[in-house]
């Protein structure tokens, strides 16, 4: 409704693409609400975008965000992350991130959810749900876990490493309350033990080896086991994860797989570049061996992986990596790649490997708004809201003058890709 008077908008001669159908034909939007699916819709509304035999998509979802880490972490920055990194997931085709709400120590979690919230107030270029960062487990856990679920929070997250890990008792405590609450729990999974031990190494890799992931991808299957308890495995990086995963999934258990663009891309070969510029490629997890690629990606065309996320985190390569290039272990650990999620994936795994078109909108939008309970998302039909991607078939080369995303890089800068969007809809 804008000034008394309803809004329609008719999207025409599109493909329209769901995870399970395909149609040549239009869209009728009406308050920013789908109303109609069809051919040759005809309305008398003066709003008509002429998707001129390009793909439409449902609005794309990244289910893994982290907008505003850098300041959360103490490190400065001059920019609003909120509304910067929110607008270029929209620029990119992506009209709902997550992020998270981190309990603090001692801090509720319902009010730990409150204040994240406050910091997208009038500040947000796209939608936002969240996930709440459980930090500390205590009496009134289940309490706390039933007051958000109230507040319409479905998942967790939980760390094994960095200062927020959670013991293995207290982890099991928590997968045994989120069972009983038909809560889904997120968890990065690298054991902390083999980190602490690995610390030494000079490799940057072999600090946070892949056997750290794995030991722990294989206790969080089995606490999976024993309470019942949807787990959602973030950031996969090694085949060897992937494997347990998959043979997990094959007997039945509740284990959601995610991996994101960079592990898919990158090998630990980018640590042997100039001292510098290699600091842009540290994360946790690390890059693997070049081996570890290959089988990731045909996990993702063979449905083992669930869906792919970015783990978007907007570090400045002068301020936060670079100075520390003698020191990569200080390095802040993450990268920028919420806008281009949409177009890497695209041109990798649909244009170079020839996954199915259907197969890519389940991956980047049916997927996770089926499994973080977004009802109204991740489909085109009647009674869903209009969050609509027109998908072009442009090659372009990315070029940081078009990077919105808050940071002084892009480690996918150069890259000649194919598929970009044309124009996006999302229904506020």
């Amino acid at each position: 409704m804008q000034g008394g008077v309803i809004i329609k908008k008719l999207i025409k001669n599109g493909i329209i693409v769901n995870y399970d159908c395909i149609l040549k034909g239009d869209i009728l939007i009406d308050n920013s609400e789908i109303i109609k699916v069809d051919k040759n819709i005809e309305s008398n509304c003066e709003d008509i975008v002429d998707a001129k035999g390009n793909y439409v998509f449902p609005g794309l979802i990244d289910a893994h965000t982290h907008p505003g880490l850098p300041e959360d972490l103490g490190f400065k920055k001059d920019t609003d992350d909120f509304y910067t990194e929110t607008k270029a997931a929209l620029k990119g085709g992506t009209t709902t991130i997550f992020d998270f709400a981190e309990q603090k120590k001692g801090e509720r979690l319902l009010d730990a959810l409150e204040k994240r919230k406050s910091r997208y107030k009038n500040s947000s270029g796209c939608k936002y749900e969240f996930h709440v960062a459980v930090t500390s487990v205590g009496k009134d856990t289940y309490e706390q876990l039933r007051e958000i679920k109230d507040a319409g929070i479905n998942s967790i997250k939980i760390y094994t490493t960095y200062d927020m890990k959670l013991k293995h008792e207290e982890i099991l405590t928590l997968f045994d309350y989120c069972a009983k609450l038909n809560i889904t729990a997120l968890i990065h999974c690298e054991e902390d033990s083999i980190i602490r031990y690995s610390s030494k190494n000079t490799s940057f890799p072999m600090t946070r080896p892949k056997e750290a992931e794995e030991n722990m991808v294989n206790t969080v299957i089995n606490f999976s086991r024993l309470t019942g308890c949807r787990v959602y495995i973030c950031h996969v990086s090694s085949k060897d994860s992937m494997e347990l995963i998959k043979r997990a999934k094959e007997d039945g258990l509740p284990i959601i797989m995610e991996t994101c663009p960079q592990y898919l891309i990158f090998d630990d070969s980018i640590y042997n570049i100039e001292q510098k510029e290699r600091t842009k490629y540290i994360l946790s997890p690390p890059f693997r061996e070049v081996s570890h690629k290959e089988p990731l990606i045909k996990a993702c065309l063979d449905g083992t992986v669930d869906l792919i996320s970015t783990d978007h985190c907007a570090f400045l390569f002068k301020e936060h990596k670079e100075k520390y290039c003698l020191n990569l272990e200080k390095a802040a650990k993450g990268m920028p790649g919420i806008q281009l999620r949409s177009s890497i994936i695209y041109n990798l795994l649909v244009v170079n490997y020839g996954l199915d078109i259907k197969d890519y909108v389940k991956l980047l939008s049916y997927n996770p708004a089926k499994i973080f309970g977004l009802k109204d998302r991740g489909y085109i039909k009647p009674g869903m809201k209009a969050d609509l991607v027109i998908w072009s078939n442009e090659k372009f080369k990315v070029n940081m003058r078009d990077i919105i995303e808050g940071t002084d890089y892009s480690p996918y800068e150069g890259f000649e890709l194919i598929g970009k969007p044309l124009y996006t809809n999302i229904a506020l």
